[in-house]
């Protein structure tokens, strides 16, 4: 098998009343000397700052898996624990919220920290249940974490965010 082309890069533009935010999704591949060294991934960044919110290694998953069986692609909806100025029960409220934002964007999550974004099948390599839904997953996901690992930056977003750590 011969190594093909990137994909292309994805611009994704997010709007929600009194806010805005915009993102990229482009591959990229670990550049390192550990067990992840050269493993393929997508990262979803903020293209104006370059700002990344979310990096998947999907090809950890992947090694190993004879014909015939899947991988589950799993990304983690976890952030920094503390800004400086921030108190432990302000992270805790970031910490419910943004679990919460993720239960009401439909994302599947095997654990509370975790979110699916896809299967991989083998056989042909197969996205399950679709790229598109893998890529609406991504989205949703870094829009979510974008508005929480920026929740000390007022350039983060355009406008407000669409949810506080108190949003029910």
């Amino acid at each position: 098998m011969r190594d093909q082309p990137w994909p292309s890069t994805v611009d994704l533009d997010s709007r929600w009343p009194g806010g805005h935010a915009r993102l990229r999704a482009s591959c990229g591949w670990w550049k390192t000397t550990d067990d992840y060294r050269h493993l393929v991934g997508i990262t979803m960044r903020q293209p104006e700052r370059g700002t990344e919110v979310v990096w998947i290694t999907f090809a950890h998953p992947l090694r190993g898996l004879a014909d015939g069986e899947d991988a589950a692609i799993y990304a983690t909806l976890g952030f920094n624990r503390h800004k400086d100025s921030e108190e432990h029960t302000r992270w805790l409220q970031w910490r419910r919220a943004i679990r919460e934002q993720a239960h009401l964007a439909g994302l599947p999550r095997p654990t509370p920290a975790t979110v699916e974004l896809c299967r991989i099948a083998t056989p042909p390599m197969a996205v399950l249940p679709s790229a598109k839904e893998a890529l609406q997953r991504l989205a949703r996901l870094a829009l979510i974490k974008l508005v929480v690992l920026g929740r000390d930056d007022p350039q983060a977003l355009d406008g407000a965010g669409p949810f506080a750590p108190d949003t029910a």
